[in-house]
């Protein structure tokens, strides 16, 4: 059990290691909200401090905001960007890896191919976050 323990703490050592720059992808570390968790702690925390305390203030004395057309625009644009997120998943480098039985070094793929996939991995990211946008805008409503 103990031996099971120092492997675990081991393990997350080596993934919180800042200073091992073996493991890290120091291209990915110049994208918006990639160096630290700080930037993505800070929306979730208004996030929520608007969700949960604000916005309920802001909206308790006022009628609904019609925002039929807005929504409408979200919607759009949410459903052109997750097909062109899908697109990007399903190109035949990313596919012949993720269809692997086993899982593969990163240092052995090719660079275009780890940035096609890195990318994707960063906008799928970003579209989580616009989902928080999908809350706000119905709490609104």
């Amino acid at each position: 059990m103990s031996n099971l323990i120092h492997q675990m703490v081991n393990n997350c050592n080596e993934i919180l290691d800042t200073n091992n720059k073996n493991n890290k992808e120091i291209i990915i570390d110049t994208w918006p909200m990639m160096y630290s968790p700080g930037p993505i702690l800070c929306i979730v925390g208004c996030y929520l401090a608007f969700v949960l305390k604000v916005g309920p203030k802001m909206m308790e004395k006022r009628s609904p905001f019609q925002l039929n057309f807005l929504l409408l625009a979200y919607n759009m644009i949410q459903v052109i960007f997750n097909i062109w997120l899908s697109l990007k998943a399903l190109e035949p480098s990313v596919v012949s890896i993720l269809l692997l039985p086993k899982c593969q070094n990163p240092t052995s793929l090719n660079l275009n191919t780890k940035n096609t996939i890195s990318s994707a991995a960063w906008w799928y990211f970003i579209a989580k976050i616009m989902d928080l946008l999908d809350t706000i805008v119905r709490n609104f409503k």
